[in-house]
This record gives structure tokens, C-alpha cells and sequence, in this order.
């Protein structure tokens, strides 16, 4: 449960950002808002007393999000405080205060708090509410509140039904993008919506090419870095890394230095491309950023950039100077520190084959491994080559061949904890029933997912898992 209280506040970092239109802020309001948007320094003036306060807080909630600088955390509670008659941007600040209580590290306070939110939330209704906002934001909210909710593990949602918490993943995004299509014309609320919809599909769904595109459409008008950092990392979820690259490099070294996750992402793409920006935007992100997201991802990166360029000794003086000990906030911090015990005796050639699907360099990933002699590889590597090879022929429509692989890689995985042999039933499940029809092998491929689901994403593999069961 404590997992979860920080997968909802990963989930609603931009929740605030997203939660007003026209109805909502005036005029004066909104040009802050677009302004803050775009991490400016910004005048709160000529405003409303509750607008003045909601703005001042959302500041610090963006402040922390680019920088998870603490000092900003009492500021914004005394920003809270101050307001007192908007109903909606109470619940708004109780969303806030929640998501600081989560990515602090207070689990049980953070789920609290946002429970507290839903309950305001659930109070307030649009035929009652002075602010005369239409029926289409209140279900937005609702929207909002179904993707979320649908992420309780099954192991709590008879509890969590009984207090009235339970979603509806699919109803939740088709809001969401009715949403968005009501708000096309209003420059400032729709960066916003755009952002907290791809963030929520980054979190828990596969974007599509409608998906993708949203974002590119969006790059001629949009200066805010947190759009480019949450897109970003969809056009690289998508496989679109070509895209992403392009995306981020018009950037200024003010946005950049603005928001240095935005470091992070370029490193990301750079070593995938095992381009030689790599070193740069790592180090960068480690000189701007003040947090601990993400800093042991960069670090395992960065290792696997020095590992396949034969710069052992950067390599290893790298990961003998990383800190086991620290708290990792994320899931990827938390699998980087698993992985840094292989990164000595990782075969290159495999690790370049990983990197350039990644990107979505198909083809030079199938040639690669296709080069690749598989027959003198240990058990464990022959697990990750078979299943990376299955994932390229998957990409490829070689269903045929990605199938055989799949089976393969569940084959030899029955006693190896990674998340190799899960994700390839899971994955042979999809092959099975959306290109073959073949329910009885799907639903069999599934049982096999659920009995090797026991090591690394469990909760992420459940969650796929209970998705395709849905279309069964």
C-alpha cells in the first residue's frame, strides 16, 4: 500500500497544474498561470485574494517538482492556509499538499491527505456550486479520479469500494480526452490538460500514434519545460526516440537549466544513440538538479555509456562511488540498483541491442543481435538475449518468430526472479490474442505471467496482466 502512495503521487504531479479553466481563474489569472507554466518569474498582482494564494502555492508545487527543493514546502503551506471560499481550489490545495507529503517520503499522510481531497471533491456538485462551471469540468475531475483509483492493487479494492474509492482506468482517459478536445483554444489550460493526460498514460497505458501525435502538435506554441519533460518521455515509450530528440533540442539553456530533469531525459537519449552527449547531459543533470530522482538511474547510464566505450576505470570508479543506502524514490532508481552488480559482465553487444530498441532503432537492434554468437552465453544472458530478440521481431510484425522467442524465454526463466520471463508470457499473450485470436493460448500465456510474477515490477506486471484480462 505504501507503493501505491507513491505511484499516486507521481501520478498527480500536474494534477493541479491541469484542474482550472476559464471557469475557474480570471483573465489576469490565467496569463500567470501560462507564465508559472513556463517557470518565469511572475508578479502576483491584480488578482483575487484566493486566486493570489492558489498561484503562490502552485508556484512551490512547481518549484518542488523541478528541483525537490525542500524549502519551498513551508512557503507553500502557508500559501494553502490562506485560502478560504473557493471550494474548488481547497480540494486543489489538498491535492498539492498530499503530493509533497508523497514525494517527501510520508506515505500514510500523502494517501490520507488525498483521500481527504476525493472526499471534498465528491461534495461538491455542479448544480450547487456558485462558480457556475459546466457539467463537462466536473467530469473531467471524475475523469481524473477513475484513472487514478483503477491503480489500487486487487489485494485492497474490496476495502477501498467500501470507501467509495474505485475507478474505471478506460472511462477515466476517454474523459480526459473529452476533455482536452473542449479546451484546443485556451492556450495555458490546455498545456496543462495535455501534460496530466500523457503523464497518466506514461504511468499507466500505451500511448498511441493519436497520442503521440498530441504532442508534436503542441511544440510550435508550447514553452513549458514540464510539457517537454512528460512528453519526452511518452515519444520514448512509444519507441519514437528519434522524435524526443528532436523535441528537446530546441531548448534554451534557461529551460533546461529551469527544469534539469530535462538533463536527465537528453542523457537518457544520448546513450541510447551511445552518442558522446552522453557524459555532458548527465553531468549537467547532476550539477542543476538538487534531488535524488532519478540521480541513480543517470549514474547506471552512464556507467553503461563507459562500459561500452572500454573506459573501465570511469566505469568502475562510477559504481564504487554509488550510495546503496539512499532512499530511491523511484522505479527506476530501485531497478538501477540491482542492475549495477551486472554492468562488469554485461556482454557488450547485448547492451547495445537493449539501448537501440529503446530509441526504436529496430533494425540495427535485430542486426546486432542476429550478429550476436548466443550460443556461448550463460544462462542468465541467454534469457535477456532470447527475450530482447523477441521484443525486436515483436516491433518488426515478425509475430511468427517474436512468439517462438517469447516461448523460449518462458521456457528457461521458471526460476529466474527478473522480469524477463513475466513480461514475455505477458507479451506472448498479446501476440496470441491480438493477431492470432487465439483466447485459450492468451488466457494460458496470462497464468504463466502470474506464476513467474514474482521478482522485479510486479505491481506494473499485474497491471497489464489484469488490463488484457479485461478484453477476454
Amino acid at each position: 500500500m505504501l507503493r501505491f502512495g507513491f505511484v499516486i503521487a507521481m501520478t498527480c504531479l500536474v494534477f493541479s497544474v491541469y484542474a482550472q479553466s476559464g471557469s475557474y481563474l480570471s483573465k489576469p489569472a490565467q496569463e500567470q498561470l501560462k507564465a508559472l507554466y513556463t517557470y518565469e518569474s511572475v508578479e502576483l498582482q491584480e488578482l483575487e485574494y484566493d486566486e493570489a494564494a492558489y498561484l503562490k502555492s502552485y508556484e512551490c508545487f512547481l518549484a518542488y517538482l523541478a528541483s525537490e527543493d525542500r524549502s519551498v514546502v513551508d512557503s507553500f503551506m502557508i500559501a494553502c492556509k490562506q485560502l478560504k471560499g473557493n471550494d474548488f481550489l481547497l480540494v486543489n490545495a489538498e491535492i498539492q499538499k498530499a503530493i509533497l507529503l508523497l514525494l517527501r517520503g510520508d506515505e500514510m499522510s500523502g494517501v490520507y491527505a488525498f483521500y481527504r481531497a476525493h472526499q471534498r471533491f465528491k461534495q461538491l456538485k455542479p448544480e450547487h456550486s456558485p462558480m457556475e462551471y459546466s457539467p463537462m469540468e466536473y467530469k473531467k475531475l471524475q475523469g481524473l479520479f477513475n484513472v487514478i483509483w483503477a491503480q489500487i492493487p486487487e489485494s485492497y479494492q474490496f476495502w477501498s469500494a467500501l470507501l467509495g474509492l474505485q475507478g474505471n482506468e478506460t472511462e477515466g482517459f476517454q474523459l480526459l480526452r473529452a476533455y482536452l478536445k473542449d479546451v484546443r483554444n485556451q492556450d495555458a489550460i490546455y498545456v496543462e490538460g495535455l501534460t496530466l493526460y500523457h503523464f497518466l498514460l506514461l504511468k499507466f497505458s500505451e500511448p498511441s500514434d493519436s497520442d503521440v501525435q498530441l504532442i508534436l502538435d503542441e511544440v510550435p506554441r508550447s514553452e513549458s519545460p514540464l510539457f517537454y519533460f512528460v512528453g519526452s518521455q511518452v515519444l520514448m515509450k512509444a519507441y519514437k526516440g528519434h522524435k524526443a530528440t528532436d523535441l528537446l533540442a530546441g531548448l534554451s539553456d534557461r529551460q533546461l537549466n529551469a527544469f534539469p530533469l530535462l538533463y536527465y531525459i537528453k542523457g537518457r537519449l544520448c546513450v541510447n544513440q551511445l552518442h558522446e552527449g552522453t557524459v555532458h547531459n548527465f553531468k549537467q543533470f547532476e550539477t542543476f538538479y538538487r534531488g535524488v530522482s532519478f540521480k541513480t538511474d543517470a549514474q547506471l547510464r552512464l556507467t553503461w555509456y563507459y562500459h561500452l566505450n572500454q573506459q573501465y576505470s570511469k566505469r568502475d570508479s562510477l559504481i564504487a562511488s554509488v550510495n546503496t543506502e539512499t532512499k530511491q524514490l523511484t522505479a527506476l532508481d530501485r531497478q538501477a540498483i540491482r542492475e549495477f552488480e551486472t554492468v562488469k559482465d554485461a556482454p557488450a553487444q547485448l547492451l547495445k541491442a537493449r539501448l537501440l530498441f529503446d530509441y526504436g532503432d529496430f533494425e540495427q537492434a535485430l542486426q546486432i543481435l542476429t550478429d550476436q554468437q548466443s550460443g556461448h552465453l550463460n544462462l542468465s544472458y541467454q534469457i535477456e538475449y532470447n527475450y530482447r530478440l523477441a521484443r525486436v521481431q515483436h516491433e518488426l510484425k515478425a509475430y511468427g518468430e517474436a512468439l517462438k522467442l517469447y516461448s523460449e524465454t518462458i521456457s528457461l526463466a521458471k526460476q529466474d526472479k527478473r522480469y524477463f520471463g513475466p513480461y514475455a508470457a505477458v507479451k506472448a499473450a498479446k501476440i496470441a490474442y491480438f493477431q492470432m485470436a487465439d483466447i485459450d493460448s492468451a488466457i494460458s500465456y496470462l497464468r504463466q505471467a502470474e506464476e513467474l510474477n514474482n521478482g522485479e515490477y510486479q505491481s506494473a506486471i499485474k497491471r497489464q496482466i489484469r488490463e488484457l484480462r479485461s478484453f477476454f
